[in-house]
């Protein structure tokens, strides 16, 4: 009765138990062309596999007057000319802000619980080459309807390399197997004056694994130990 209990509870622990980790990392590919909706995403790299994703709108608001229209990307220059950067064409510091809008489709057997994204930025001047001094921009993040936003500095001359900034959501964002979310990216300005272009190198996605529900779980270990107390009467 004993050995049952301990392993009972050994088991408990394990099962409802989890660990922020990486869940996906998401890059992108046929960035070198103005077509946003022609991008591909590659999500690999962490605990989650089955992820599928596409790029299905680019638009710019004009900052002037408030009209949104769609966005191309700017190919051409240094970091533009990189098939692995989004790079939307737009001086996002004195012209308009520019929202990407995304779909993650997760294929696999496996949950998870999304809880921050860490974004590598890029910074470019109006030729497609990398921004050779210092830009700040503001970032926004949304999930299904939940956003997250945060202040990105580039240093100056960072390049293709970019800079890395991790925005972290208020709840954690469940992405069960079989469903898919909805995810933006909302690049503006800040208060600084100087003007400058951002793009995206990739997106990191952290959280944990979802965990089975108690009841089932609760179900199975019951079973189990009903089965060893079971052996150790026969």
């Amino acid at each position: 009765m004993k050995t049952a209990f301990y392993i009972l509870a050994s088991l408990s622990l394990g099962a409802f138990s989890a660990q922020a980790a990486t869940l996906w990392t998401t890059t992108f590919g046929n960035a070198a062309q103005s077509d946003p909706t022609k991008v591909t995403l590659t999500n690999s790299g962490g605990e989650m596999g089955g992820i599928t994703g596409n790029v299905h709108s680019l638009q710019k608001t004009t900052y002037s007057n408030g009209q949104t229209e769609d966005l191309t990307l700017m190919t051409g220059g240094g970091v533009c000319s990189d098939a692995s950067l989004f790079t939307p064409g737009v001086n996002v510091q004195s012209s308009g802000s520019w929202t990407a809008g995304m779909t993650f489709t997760n294929g696999s057997d496996q949950g998870c619980s999304i809880s921050a994204v860490k974004m590598t930025v890029v910074s470019f001047n109006s030729t497609g080459a990398a921004q050779s001094n210092q830009r700040s921009f503001s970032l926004t993040v949304t999930i299904n309807g939940q956003e997250v936003t945060a202040t990105v500095t580039l240093a100056a001359d960072s390049g293709k390399n970019g800079t890395a900034a991790t925005l972290t959501f208020d709840a954690p964002i469940e992405l069960k197997a079989g469903q898919s979310l909805d995810f933006s990216v909302l690049a503006s300005k800040t208060n600084q004056t100087d003007g400058s272009f951002f793009g995206i190198k990739s997106m990191e996605f952290q959280g944990e694994l979802l965990v089975p529900e108690p009841a089932t779980a609760s179900l199975g270990l019951l079973g189990l130990a009903a089965l060893m107390m079971y052996r150790r009467r026969a």
